[in-house]
C-alpha cells in the first residue's frame, strides 16, 4: 500500500457496525472478480478444444480504469445516488441498506452497490490513489493478460514500472475488409531521458 491519506479512515478506527459492511463491500466485488475469471477461463477453454488455442490472440483487460472512487469515503447501497451528488453518511448508510432488506442483499438485484473509496485506493497497489484522480496512476492503470504462443514467445519490458507493471503493446492494423492483422510497430520509449526505439513491442509503463 501506498501511506494512506487522511481522506481514508484507519481500519482500527472503523465502529464494529460499520467494519461489517466495508468487509462485506470488498467480499461482494471479490465474489464478482472470481466469477469474471470463471467466465473468461470458459471461453479459453473453449478455444483450446477447438485446437486453435496456439493461432489465437487473447487480450484480457480488466476494467477501463484504475479501481473506482466513486463509492465516497462510506461506498454506496446505490451509486445513482453518489452519482447525483447526495453522499450518505455512514449512519444513514446503515439506516438505507436495512430498509431495503440488510446486508445480504448488497450485491444482488435489489441495489446497485459500490465499494467505499478506501478500498479503491488498496486495489490500486502500488500506485496511489484511483479513478477520479488521473494525476497519480492509480486512476489509469489496469491489469492486462496477453496471450499469443504462437507468434509471441517473448515480452520486452521497459519504463521506470517495468519490474512492477508488465504491459504489452499491440496495434491492429487493418489489412484487408474481411481479415484483421496485428502489426508490431516501433513504440517510442523514454529511457534515461533519451528517447529510443525497439523493434520489439515495448510499453511505457
Amino acid at each position: 500500500l501506498t501511506p494512506r491519506d487522511p481522506a481514508f479512515s484507519a481500519w482500527d478506527s472503523v465502529p464494529p457496525e460499520e467494519k461489517k459492511v466495508y468487509a462485506h463491500q470488498m467480499e461482494v466485488y471479490a465474489g464478482y472478480q472470481e466469477n469474471t475469471d470463471h467466465a473468461v477461463a470458459r471461453v479459453v477453454q473453449a478455444i483450446k478444444e477447438m485446437g486453435l488455442a496456439d493461432n489465437t490472440l487473447v487480450i484480457y483487460i480488466f476494467g477501463d480504469n484504475g479501481a473506482s472512487m466513486e463509492g465516497t469515503e462510506n461506498g454506496t447501497f446505490n451509486e445513482i445516488i453518489t452519482l447525483n451528488g447526495i453522499p450518505l453518511t455512514a449512519e444513514q448508510q446503515l439506516k438505507a441498506i436495512k430498509a431495503y432488506g440488510g446486508l445480504e442483499k448488497w450485491g444482488g438485484p435489489d441495489m446497485d452497490p459500490h465499494y467505499a473509496s478506501a478500498w479503491a485506493w488498496a486495489g490500486n497497489t502500488p500506485f496511489k490513489w484511483g479513478k477520479q484522480v488521473a494525476s497519480h496512476l492509480g486512476g489509469i492503470r489496469n491489469p492486462m493478460v496477453v496471450s499469443w504462443p504462437k507468434s509471441v514467445t517473448q515480452w520486452s519490458l521497459a519504463g521506470q514500472n517495468a519490474s512492477r507493471t508488465k504491459a504489452a503493446c499491440a496495434t491492429n492494423s487493418l489489412t484487408a475488409p474481411t481479415s484483421l492483422q496485428l502489426s508490431w510497430k516501433l513504440p517510442v520509449c523514454r529511457s534515461r531521458k533519451k528517447l529510443t526505439a525497439s523493434r520489439r513491442c515495448r510499453c511505457m509503463a
